[in-house]
């Protein structure tokens, strides 16, 4: 049972309140970016002032008279009253000023303890407050920004006007407005708060990582040096986002121009750099890699800013990991005409910097210039507990080892694209898509409260890579038998076709892809569990193109097998 829950909770965890109110001119304010001031919800408070003595108060004022006598006389001494020369003032620099942070508020027990704060943490929030109204549930997590959808960052922010992006990235904005975060704020406790409110809710502290797990004692190592015992666990860290070695191996300067593509900081820096860059080159032809090249040169057109967007990668064509070969090409062939070069079957063997650009040198011996790389290459599941932990890992799928029910250890649940699962249908899996993220997390979220329920949703993905619009379920690689029903409309763009991709093992269909298609994925999902064959998947096509607007006479059907 899948239930969203609205709760009348508020506040976020908090460091100093006094930091806030530090005025905008105060030299204070210049603080080095390593000390940047953290936001109200990072949970950290100081230690209460402590009082000066009315003898160190009068030695402080004392001085400070002092003082302002001094520089009083001095600019009476200037002549004509004049100040330090422009030459003096040019030769005075600024001196960062490094303040010590005080530590974060966090408490020694946790009734639910989940690490990481994306998609996954959220919904097993709401599933756990469904079921028990009084929880407590302290949220730990490595970026420091509240809980957020990351499909925007890749697709639909690429197309808004800089106001529009602006009121969606803002994480306290107005309850009931549009934003990539869940909830804004003020939705989450303070660490303080919900220490002493006896009808539960969520703190969310960023910018602190579990270091290691004692699943034996029940016990959590952060970061920060404290231990936090706990009744129940999930861990939901998710993924970080691959590099390629020859970039990680690069100059300084090469690495400053290249963006490692995952977080909203991400999307806020490469959306910066893409107002005044003139190229850009994506590394990667997947479907993050795809949507980007294809977002950035949109929006370049619309913007008229001169942008030119390269994509680069070895596979044959754009998705080729996952579309048969023929549907392959034909997506290629709609990316080129949105304006990217696409440079399919290709590798970047070396990289240079020189006049300020980047330098790919590529496998053919072509070289491409670039004012800045965006590596989009997949990702990997953050498992960097399970050393520490003495968690399992599966040696294929990568991924926390855990069962049917979510369950790494007792009481220690894994979800998200951390989690790697037994599929009841298609074998043992690790998802790395959004829907996974929020059902696993629902799933796991009423397991820790005694659900002891099986994962056995049936996840699904949507992709927009320009004006198409994939939606799947189930097994979807280019490695397996395929069967491609078209629907070929006349006098319609080749980009408007619509199309059903069945993807088999042997005769059973196990994935279902849809192009310009909306809203079937449910019926893919329960022709996956039932077992379709492929002997009926002509009968069962029709039913995706049903209930579509009516082209009478003017469309036919055309099926396409590929055996791999």
């Amino acid at each position: 049972m899948n239930r969203i829950v609205t709760l009348p909770v508020r506040g976020t965890c908090v460091f100093s309140r006094a930091l806030s109110a530090i005025p905008k001119n105060s030299h204070l304010s210049k603080i080095s970016k390593k000390q940047l001031i953290p936001k109200r919800w990072m949970s950290s408070a100081p230690n209460p002032p402590k009082q000066l003595s009315l003898p160190a108060l009068g030695v402080f004022v004392g001085v400070t008279a002092g003082i302002f006598v001094y520089f009083k006389q001095k600019k009476q001494d200037l002549p004509d009253g004049k100040s330090e020369s422009q030459d003096e003032a040019k030769e005075t620099k600024e001196v960062e000023v490094e303040v010590e942070l005080p530590p974060p508020v966090l408490p020694d027990h946790a009734q639910y303890l989940i690490i990481g704060a994306g998609t996954t943490a959220f919904t097993a929030y709401q599933e756990i407050k469904a079921r028990d109204p009084k929880a407590k549930v302290w949220i730990l997590g490595k970026e420091k920004h509240i809980p957020y959808s990351r499909p925007y960052l890749s697709k639909y922010l690429w197309y808004l006007s800089p106001e529009k992006i602006k009121e969606w990235m803002n994480q306290d904005h107005p309850v009931g407005s549009r934003s990539i975060y869940f909830e804004n704020e003020s939705y989450y406790f303070t660490a303080e708060e919900l220490m002493e409110n006896e009808n539960g809710g969520v703190c969310v502290i960023g910018g602190q990582q579990v270091v290691k797990l004692d699943a034996d004692n029940k016990k959590v190592h952060v970061e920060c040096g404290k231990t936090i015992s706990f009744d129940k666990c999930l861990i939901a860290t998710g993924g970080k986002p691959r590099n390629l070695s020859v970039f990680k191996e690069a100059s300084k300067q090469v690495q400053d121009h290249v963006t490692v593509f995952r977080t909203a900081d991400d999307f806020n820096k490469l959306y910066s750099i893409t107002s005044s860059a003139k190229s850009v080159a994506v590394i990667g032809g997947g479907f993050l890699g795809s949507e980007l090249a294809v977002s950035m040169q949109n929006r370049a057109i619309q913007d008229e800013t001169g942008l030119a967007v390269t994509q680069i990668f070895p596979e044959r064509g754009n998705l080729g990991l996952v579309l048969p070969e023929q549907v392959c090409r034909w997506l290629t062939s709609h990316v080129e005409s949105e304006g990217v070069k696409v440079l399919s079957e290709r590798t970047v063997s070396s990289v240079a910097f020189k006049d300020n650009k980047v330098v790919l040198n590529l496998n053919d011996n072509t070289e491409i210039k670039a004012d800045h790389v965006v590596v989009a290459v997949g990702l990997e599941p953050n498992v960097d507990l399970a050393e520490a932990s003495g968690l399992e890992v599966d040696s294929n799928l990568g991924g926390f080892l855990v069962n049917s029910e979510l369950e790494a250890r007792s009481n220690i649940w894994v979800a998200g694209d951390a989690a790697c699962f037994y599929d009841r249908r298609l074998g043992r899996r690790r998802i790395e898509h959004y829907d996974n993220a929020e059902q696993s997390g629902r799933t796991a979220g009423l397991n820790m409260t005694g659900g002891g329920r099986s994962y056995t949703y049936q996840s699904s993905f949507w992709s927009d890579i320009g004006d198409i619009l994939f939606e799947a379920v189930g097994l979807v690689d280019s490695k397996l038998e395929t069967t491609t029903v078209s629907e070929l409309i006349k006098d319609v763009e080749d980009g408007k076709n619509r199309k059903v991709v069945f993807y088999r093992k042997g005769k059973e269909v196990v994935g279902i892809l849809t192009t310009n298609i909306r809203h079937k994925t449910d019926l893919g999902r329960r022709y996956i569990d039932l077992g379709l064959k492929e002997n009926d998947i002509g009968e069962v096509a029709k039913q995706f193109f049903a209930k579509e607007e009516k082209k009478e006479d003017t469309s036919e059907n055309k099926t396409e097998n590929n055996s791999n």
